[in-house]
């Protein structure tokens, strides 16, 4: 993915941004374990809760991925599941957050 990603966020948000991402590490770990369960009903409704918050939080990209994997996993597409949970767990991993006044 990416070496950096920098996503600037409205400072009313500075405390409660480190647990979304720690809750959003959770989930990627829970995703992965529902699809060796191969629980596709169970991973499409986190994927949906995923896609409703990234862009509350500014993480528009967790949107995205949300979206991604809802998708998928309606479709029965383990293989994406997979590949959007790998790109999750970049994303989380290379997240700088800057804070701005607004």
């Amino acid at each position: 993915m990416h070496d950096e990603v920098v996503v600037y966020v409205n400072s009313d948000l500075q405390e409660l941004i480190p647990g979304y991402l720690e809750y959003q590490q959770k989930e990627l770990e829970m995703i992965r374990n529902l699809l060796i369960e191969g629980n596709l009903v169970e991973i499409q409704k986190h994927g949906h809760t995923m896609r409703g918050s990234g862009a509350g939080y500014g993480c528009d990209e967790i949107t995205n991925i949300g979206m991604e994997i809802e998708e998928a996993a309606k479709n029965g597409n383990k293989k994406a599941i997979e590949w959007w949970c790998d790109n999750l767990d970049q994303y989380l991993s290379v997240i700088t957050v800057k804070y701005f006044d607004g």
